[in-house]
């Protein structure tokens, strides 16, 4: 980033609640990002040498409402490109029309829902960030997990019309905000992320919930919500709604594996510079023994071996194991009336799990 552009972060630290950014977030380069990762690191080291994190935690994330960060957003060819190759979109496996190349490319890809769940998913990354970021955000980077994601679209048409819309020039806009709702969990916290992409005239196209898992030490402490969620009754925005249909129907597996590099390919694309994904040794440092695949590209990779799905307005992923580069994986596919799932196994371990809802909002 250029110096003035280093400038436009300056809102971030200003003690408000809402912020309000003048630039595409796909603008960020590596350099900036890791910046904004080591201010995050500091911070948090800082607090947990003054054992404030509890206190801080506990009392700001209850007084500090929803904390939020708006910024603009433009679609370019390049990003549809970068992630129609790092998908697997080239390969015999794509489900792609044959003469989906260029500028056709883009709107193919915009007419499989599966593909627009997944593609707004990857650029939206880089809100998250910054939302991080700011001065007024109680989060702790440091043991701090991504659980599990809902994705929605509301009017899938008017969705993909927007977005070619903004494929040829126009702008949109986005808005993270922080929940001040947190739940007590076995192992911690949770606590909710959204994101939501606004069309022309400020229209709600998408809401993506991130869902965030602080682990923590509650002692002895058990509360009722620490007994309502060993019994699996989790509030409603953290669960995943009953399937109203038994699975009936399940296809033999798909194979594919990442490569060791394509965590930082990727890492251009959706912004996430975390050190467990584009670093052995940042992933060693952090706990882990290879580097880390980022869930939206495990998700894509998934996504592009299965079938076409017309219709697709939810999209819900938990994540439940660490999935390492260079492992051979396979999608394990049950498909019922209203629902399919995607299981994402490494040997006999199911790493990932991959809801497709085809019933409306």
């Amino acid at each position: 980033m250029k110096p003035r552009k280093w400038a436009r972060l300056r809102p971030l630290f200003v003690k408000r609640s809402e912020h309000v950014l003048e630039f595409y977030p796909r603008d960020l380069d590596g350099l900036t990002i890791s910046v904004l990762l080591s201010y995050l690191l500091i911070c948090s080291l800082y607090n947990r040498i003054t054992r404030l994190l509890p206190t801080r935690l506990r009392k700001r994330s209850i007084s500090r409402s929803n904390v939020s960060v708006s910024v603009p957003f433009r679609l370019v060819q390049a990003d549809i490109d970068k992630y129609a190759t790092h998908a697997g979109l080239a390969d015999s496996c794509s489900r792609l029309e044959p003469s989906s190349t260029g500028q056709n490319l883009g709107h193919a890809i915009l007419r499989e829902p599966l593909h627009v769940h997944a593609l707004l998913w990857t650029v939206c990354t880089p809100t998250l960030v910054l939302l991080l970021v700011s001065r007024l955000c109680p989060v702790d980077p440091i043991g701090n997990v991504n659980v599990r994601n809902r994705f929605e679209v509301f009017d899938m048409a008017r969705c993909v019309a927007d977005l070619t819309w903004a494929l040829k020039g126009n702008d949109l806009s986005l808005r993270a905000t922080l929940s001040p709702e947190w739940r007590t969990v076995r192992r911690g916290w949770e606590y909710d992320i959204t994101v939501e992409v606004y069309g022309r005239d400020y229209h709600l196209l998408s809401r993506q919930i991130y869902t965030m898992l602080q682990f923590a030490n509650h002692g002895k402490e058990l509360d009722s919500a620490q007994r309502d969620h060993k019994r699996g009754n989790y509030p409603a925005s953290s669960k995943t709604e009953e399937w109203p249909s038994p699975l009936v129907e399940a296809t033999p597996s798909l194979t594919f594996r990442i490569s060791s590099d394509e965590p930082l390919r990727w890492a251009q694309l959706c912004k996430d510079y975390n050190p467990i994904h584009i670093s052995k040794l940042g992933a060693r440092l952090l706990g882990f023994r290879y580097k880390v695949v980022h869930a939206s590209l495990l998700s894509a990779r998934a996504i592009s071996l299965v079938d076409k799905v017309d219709v697709c307005q939810i999209l819900d992923v938990e994540m439940r194991r660490p999935t390492f580069v260079s492992k051979n994986l396979h999608v394990q596919e049950e498909s019922g009336r209203d629902q399919i799932v995607l299981k994402i196994c490494e040997s006999d371990k199911v790493n990932m799990v991959i809801t497709i809802q085809r019933k409306p909002i």
